[in-house]
């Protein structure tokens, strides 16, 4: 628990300096209720072009893990691929994490009647209908 809130404050920290520099790049906005704006890239890199990314931030986490340090971002576009710009709860600023993507619903296909069986079809039966006597065609011609 104590290193998680090194780490939380060690980004804050980092947050206040690169915002009282006067060299923010973008500003982010924290989620409701609070909408507070804040900057959320970092003085000393150079980020591509703002992007969004399809699919959503995953669901807000229950605990904080103690994991590797996340990558601050100001969009989705300074997220490696399959990536979005998130708000991260604990440590109250936008990193990048894998997409959510939300289950596609298909839409409902009406029922189709079953067809009877084929062996409870009446069909006529056919096959002396369908004989020939090939042995005429078998015969070799003789010279």
């Amino acid at each position: 628990m104590m290193q998680q809130e090194v780490m939380q404050v060690l980004v804050l920290a980092a947050t206040v300096v690169v915002m009282t520099s006067g060299s923010c790049q973008y500003w982010c906005k924290t989620p409701p209720p609070l909408n507070a704006v804040y900057c959320c890239s970092l003085a000393d890199r150079v980020y591509p072009e703002p992007q969004l990314r399809p699919g959503s931030c995953p669901p807000a986490r229950k605990e904080c893990p103690r994991s590797q340090i996340p990558e601050v971002c100001p969009h989705d576009g300074a997220c490696p691929q399959k990536q979005k710009c998130c708000w991260d709860t604990c440590l109250e600023l936008h990193t990048c994490k894998p997409i959510h993507q939300l289950p596609v619903e298909l839409p409902s296909v009406p029922k189709v009647p079953v067809p009877p069986k084929a062996q409870e079809q009446k069909f006529p039966d056919v096959s002396q209908h369908a004989r020939i006597n090939t042995s005429a065609f078998n015969k070799t011609a003789k010279p």
